[in-house]
This record gives C-alpha cells, structure tokens and sequence, in this order.
C-alpha cells in the first residue's frame, strides 16, 4: 500500500520530525540531534545493505520537519527572552500590523493579533518574534471603530506573557497561542486605546482582505436582522465560523451532544456547498469541467473570507485534487486526495497536527475511507444497484448511515481523549443533522443573497431556513439532556490513544479481498479489534479507579479565585468552590478537571461564601457534572447574581441543598470532615468573608486546614475556642491577603505545607508580601497557584506527596 501511495509515508516521517523536536525541544534540545544523528546512522546503513534508499528519503523527510518545529521552538524561546525583558509597568511605543481581528463573547471588546510588532523604549527599539495579541475597548477608540487588516496601529502601552492557567487535563492556552506563532499580549495604557491608525500597504491582497472582511460583516448583520434570534446566530455560526454570539448554554448543548463540528467550520460545509454550488452551475448549463472548476474558486473566495480554518482547507484541498484529476483525465483516490491535502495544510501551518478540530476532521474522513466500504460490504442493501425508484434512495440513505457509523467507531478514542466523555446518542443526532445540514445551508445561502436584494427577500427566505435551525437546535438539545446516553471516561495518556488506532488500522480487513470468505470473516475480525479497544479503554478506566487508594487534595488553577478538589480514598469526592463567572470557570476549568480525573458526579459542594470568586463556577459544575449535596453556610444571603444561579442550578439537577456550621461533621471512608465556621446560632455581621465555611480533612496523621475566605477574626476565635492542634496542609485565608494568615495561626498549627490560590498578576496584590514573610518564618514549604499552577496533595494519612501542574 506504501509503494502504490508514497505519499503517505512521506507524510508520516515529515509529522514524525515536527513531534520529535516538538516534544524533546523543551527538556533537552540536545535529545533532538542525539535521536536525529541515530536515525540517521540506522537509515544509511538500512540502504547501503538493501540498495534500497526509500527508507534514507524518509530520514530527509523527518529531518525537514525537525528543522522547521526547531525554527519555530527557537523563535518562540527568543520571544519570551525578549518579552521578559520587555515586562515593565513603564510605558512604551507600541507599533504593529492588523492581520486578523478576532471579536471576544463581550460585544464592547475585541482583539487584534498584530504582525511586525515594533516596541520603543527609552532603552532603544525591539522587534518582536511571532505575533501579538491586543485586546480593546470599544469605549477607548475614537467612534467605536476597529482598525481593519493590513493597517497599521500605534498606541502607547506595555508588552506581557500571554495569560493562562496551569492545570493538570484539558485545555492548554499556552499551548494553543504558542502553536498560532502568538507570544505576547499587549495592552494600551489609559483610556486612549490606539493613538493613530496608518493605512495598509498590503498592495492587492490587503484591499481584497478588507473587502471580503466587509462583505462577511453585512451578510451576518441580514442574517441576524432576517432569521429568528438564536437561529440566525446559529447560522453565522455554521456559515462563518463566528461563535461570538452564542451563548454558554448553547455551546455546552453543541459540546455535550457531539454536534459542535456543525457550527464550527469543518470538512461537511464544503462539501455541503460543493455540492449546492455545483447544482447551481450545472442549473446556468455549464459543462462538468466548468462547474468543478467555479466551484473551486468560489470556495476558495469562502475560505478567504472565514480565515482559511484547516479542517475546511482540508476538505477544500481534497476537492482540488479530485478536480484536478477529473480536468487533467488521471485517477486519484480518496486516500492519496487526504494525504494531499494534510500535505498542503502541514506545510504551511506545521502546528496543525497539533488542533483538535485539524485531527479529528482528518480521522472522521479516514473513518469514512476506510470503514464505510467495509460495512457496506458487510450490511449490503438490497436496492442498491437499482437505478430508479425509491430502493435507489434507500441505498443513498444507507451510505449515509454507514458512513455516519465508520466516523463515530473511528472518532470514538480521539473524542474521548480530547473531551473525557462519549455520547452513545451522538451518531443518530448526527445522521439526521447530516440530512438537514445540506437543506439548512442552502436555505442559508439564499436568505444571505436574498438580504442583500432586499429586506422583504431575505425575511421571507429566512423563515425556512430558521425552521429548518430550529430542528437541528432541537436535535442536539435531545442528544445533550439524555443522561443515559453519557459516558465519561478519565484523561487517556498518548501511548493508549495510539494502541487503539494501531489496532483499528492493524487488520487485514482493510483491505479488500474478493474470496467468498471474506464477508464474514473480516466482520468478525474487525468486530474483535474493535471490540478490543474498547476493552483497552474500559479496563484503564477501572485500573486508574483501582489505583485510587489515597486521600487527594487538588488545588486548582482558576486564576483569581478558589476551587479546591477533595477526593477519598473510597472514591466520594468534595468540591470547594468553582472559581468566578466570568470568565466562566466552572466551564473553562472545573469541569474539564473533573472530566479528567473521571468523575461524573460529584457527593458534595461547599460553597464557601457569596463572593463570586468562589461560586461563580458553581452553577455550570452542577448543571455538566451535578452533585448529591450542596453545602452552603448558616446565614447565607444570596447576593450575588453567581450564588442565585447556583441554587436555581441546584434546584434543576435535585441536589439536596444543606446549611452547616461549627459543630458539622461527616466520613469519607476512614477520612473526616469537619466544619469550624461559621458558628453555630451566631448572627450574620453581614461580612460575607468572615462568614465563610472553614473546614478540616483528617486522616490517619494527615489534617488539612482549609481556611476559604476567613481573617484574622475567625482565626483568633477558632485558636480561642477550639485549641487548633498542628497541621500537615494549610490552604491561606482569603487568597493570601494581608487580612488572613496571622502569625499567630501559624504558630498554632505549624503546617509542613502551605496552599496559596490566586491569580498571576492579580490587581489585589495577593499573596500579600507581610502573609509571605510570616509563611517564611514558619518554614512551611509553599505552592501557589500562580506560579505553580494546580497542585495535588495527596497522602495515605501518614506521608505526603506533592505534584505541581508547571513542569508536571
């Protein structure tokens, strides 16, 4: 198969060479020419005795993708170099080139990644490697406008690290600005924003930039004026991959039911549209050459205008190489077509294999290449080389299911690696999103042209296509909110990811052989490959579960906020707190965390106070996750716009809401809960802090003191009244501020460790510099959040291990 298709090996080491510098650059970049220099050795010496030089081309292949991963791990260590030096609250002149502007979930803000970026100091003038990132307001900028790509900005400001948070599973910030080439953010001082705004000089490409820009921005603003409210942003969504005016509930309704990818811009909308724009030239009687070729450049005018997001280029580039064939009179393949186009989209973005949505569009099509023939060689219909009738549309309708079913099996390990859970509802919803998605975008093709004819036009056009959004809505809205459905896995490590695929491609059911025999007995083969993946999945699952034999105590990192995991060593969990709203941590951060860890519902909340640094969180915990009990202390006012959606939450998903304080108690298994304030029958002064829930975890010779919110009143009260005894772990009241973590706690509990959870950079100025003195003087070891990332205590209730999230 290699020999018949060399591209795809040449493909493999080309992919091979970025993942090798990619992945050993950060710990030894010597690794990097030791491992190269041995490939290198083996691959000569291989061709000097065969004769044969394919596997040496390859060697060349892999040793390019390692130079250019090398070029880009250089620029991004010069980067930070110079952005490190660059930090400083002084103000600098800032200069740089629009190339793309990115509007944020709040309408009043927008960002700007900015290219040859110049900064001016008095110290001299720097250019900075990579892009930038410029977040404004539009409440600084001189009539609301934006500058648009191709022009050019100065403003005075200051240059910093991109922003992010440092947790053990999920979603990588860093990660995914560092593989977009963005190594720093910038930020205008003042309310001025962008002092001048200088014309582009990109010659014919910034003004076609610019005008497909524009031409994108009217026809969303008639698709929202003429569809339905939520539907015409679900269209937007779908047609340019602008998720800015969907809200939460949305997004966790597309994510949960598996159906994201439908208002992403994926592979299916160009060929959806491939398909419709085909139909259109063949109906204005151009040839099949002709057609093919309009399609061609009126696709690569869409992809111009959404950015050029990679599973569409890829898509796009399979259509080019089918085009091409067809119009030159050779054949290709659907397989070598991928290759291809993986080919071009890796060439010039090398970070690509890198993008979840990249990878899974590549593997759901090689599902579809690879499985949908097998199965239907193995389920054949009966009316399928019928030519007329309704047994020919029940063949197509059995294509379509078939390939369905080969990209839910194929995406099945990757979906549950990137996103800790499987929807078993998921394939029905997406066949019958499939047979109403080419209906839905033609319907919203004609509502935009129609809107640009006339507002009358496009509100008639907009009705059906709105009716048609509703169906799709309502079908994922289904698929999300049966529980039945759910499955939730914890992380999988790379190495089991690779088995399964290894597995699945492994048999020789893939390829086709024409014995009698082999009908039956490549289904049953595939059905025990298959079946033992998934077998590999279940049993990690029950061996990690196996391995739970301690008490964990997780820190997480939420920025400027609290969020602590409590998991026993029986498997009962406790959740203290979810971080703050918005940005919405329950959703960015808990959950993923949870999903993680493999938790799919959780025994207890405690909702330390109504601050919304603490249960902003919460409500989207309870409503992905949910809980049996809700904790919450005596005297609690609901305030705040997080707590009451908290509660509305709780009451939702029936979990048992409960008041506690002093005096409280509960097991865990051999562990004990205990709470110590808020005093039991005392009066709420009214301050939320010292109001706060403060509790203790004991096991065996391990206690943790976990202080959420509480000063240094609360402190005094509890050394008075309940004789504090000393301690292992100790979480700081109030994030480290100066009105917590008195010297005379510390004297009482002496605590071997201490946990500090606030934001980097925080406009509070946590951990106070007095609180981190007297910690010093304690000679407690300490871990903070904003420089360690999350952290894991974790005992048997005599010895304490301690993970940090940077550097794990």
């Amino acid at each position: 198969m290699f020999y018949r298709r060399p591209l795809i090996p040449c493909i493999l080491a080309y992919v091979a060479g970025l993942w090798l510098v990619h992945w050993v650059y950060h710990f030894w970049p010597a690794a990097a020419l030791l491992l190269g220099g041995l490939t290198a050795a083996a691959s000569i010496s291989v061709a000097v005795r065969s004769k044969d030089m394919s596997l040496f081309y390859l060697f060349l292949l892999m040793a390019l993708g390692a130079s250019v991963m090398g070029v880009r791990e250089r620029r991004a260590y010069v980067a930070q170099e110079v952005v490190t030096q660059l930090q400083s609250p002084a103000a600098k002149i800032i200069s740089g080139k629009v190339k793309a502007m990115a509007e944020l979930t709040d309408t009043e803000s927008s960002r700007l990644i900015l290219s040859d970026v110049r900064v001016t100091s008095g110290s001299g003038s720097v250019e900075l490697p990579g892009l930038v990132y410029l977040t404004l307001d539009a409440a600084g900028m001189a009539g609301g406008k934006f500058p648009g790509a191709g022009q050019r900005v100065i403003f005075p400001g200051r240059i910093f690290k991109p922003g992010a948070l440092h947790n053990f599973f999920g979603y990588d910030r860093t990660a995914a600005l560092r593989h977009e080439g963005v190594f720093a953010g910038a930020a205008p001082l003042g309310s001025k924003g962008i002092v001048r705004i200088q014309s582009g000089s990109d010659g014919v490409f910034g003004r076609i930039s610019r005008t497909l820009s524009n031409f994108r921005r009217l026809v969303s603003e008639n698709l929202l004026r003429d569809m339905w409210d939520r539907e015409g942003r679900l269209m937007v969504a779908m047609l340019f991959n602008d998720m800015r005016n969907l809200g939460d509930d949305e997004k966790a309704i597309f994510r949960d039911s598996q159906t994201f990818h439908l208002f992403a811009v994926s592979g299916m909308h160009v060929a959806i549209l491939a398909f419709v724009l085909n139909l259109l030239f063949r109906a204005l009687r151009f040839g099949v050459r002709a057609s093919w070729l309009g399609v061609a450049v009126v696709l690569l005018i869409y992809l111009w205008i959404i950015g050029f997001v990679p599973s569409a280029t890829r898509s796009y580039l399979m259509l080019v190489a089918f085009t091409a064939a067809y119009v030159l009179g050779r054949e290709v393949d659907a397989l070598t077509s991928l290759f291809f186009a993986i080919a071009a989209v890796v060439a010039f973005d090398p970070a690509a294999p890198w993008k979840a949505g990249f990878v899974l569009s590549v593997a759901g099509v090689t599902g579809i290449i690879l499985l949908a023939p097998l199965l239907l060689l193995w389920f054949p219909w009966p009316g399928e080389n019928r030519h007329s009738g309704w047994r020919r549309w029940a063949a197509n309708g059995m294509k379509l299911l078939m390939a369905t079913i080969a990209v839910s099996i194929f995406l099945l390990p990757l979906q549950v690696y990137y996103f800790g859970f499987w929807n078993a509802v998921s394939p029905v919803a997406n066949l019958l999103q499939a047979i109403l998605a080419e209906f839905v975008l033609s319907a919203g093709i004609l509502t935009a042209v129609a809107g640009l004819v006339s507002e009358e036009a496009g509100a008639l056009a907009g009705q059906s296509a709105s009716a048609i959004m509703w169906m799709i809505y309502g079908i994922s809205k289904a698929a999300a909110e049966l529980p039945e459905g759910m499955f939730y896995f914890r992380q999988i490590p790379l190495w089991l990811l690779m088995a399964c695929y290894g597995i699945l491609i492994g048999g020789y059911y893939l390829v086709h052989r024409d014995s009698p025999e082999f009908r039956l007995k490549s289904r049953a083969r595939f059905a025990t490959h298959a079946c033992c993946c998934l077998g590999m999945l279940i049993v990690f699952q029950h061996w990690s579960d196996s391995r739970q034999d301690e008490l964990e105590i997780w820190s997480l990192d939420v920025g400027q906020g609290d969020a602590t995991l409590v998991r026993f060593s029986n498997g009962e969990t406790l959740l203290i707190d979810g971080g703050r709203s918005d940005p919405d941590m329950g959703r960015l951060v808990v959950v993923p965390q949870l999903r993680g860890l493999g938790i799919s519902r959780l025994d207890y909340i405690v909702a330390t106070h109504d601050d919304d640094d603490h249960t902003g969180g919460l409500a989207e915990v309870i409503r992905s996750v949910g809980c049996k009990n809700l904790l919450v202390p005596a005297g609690l006012e609901a305030k705040s716009k997080s707590t009451k959606a908290m509660l509305k939450a709780a009451k939702d998903r029936n979990c048992v809401v409960q008041t506690v304080s002093s005096g409280y108690t509960a097991r865990a298994g051999e562990a004990l809960i205990e709470i110590l304030n808020p005093l039991k029958g005392a009066a709420n002064t009214g301050n939320d802090n010292e109001n706060s829930v403060v509790l203790q975890v004991s096991l065996g010779q391990f206690s943790a003191l976990l202080m959420g919110d509480a000063g240094l009143a609360v402190e005094e009260r509890l050394i008075r009244e309940r004789k504090l005894s000393p301690v292992t772990l100790l979480k700081a009241g109030h994030h480290g501020s100066k009105t917590a973590t008195g010297k005379d706690l510390l004297v009482a509990v002496r605590p071997k460790c201490v946990l500090i959870s606030c934001g980097a950079g925080n406009r509070f100025g946590h951990p106070a510099t007095d609180v981190m003195a007297r910690l010093a003087l304690a000679g407690g070891e300490i871990f903070r959040t904003d420089v360690d990332g999350a952290i894991c205590v974790s005992t048997n209730g005599d010895g304490v291990n301690v993970k940090r999230a940077v550097g794990w």
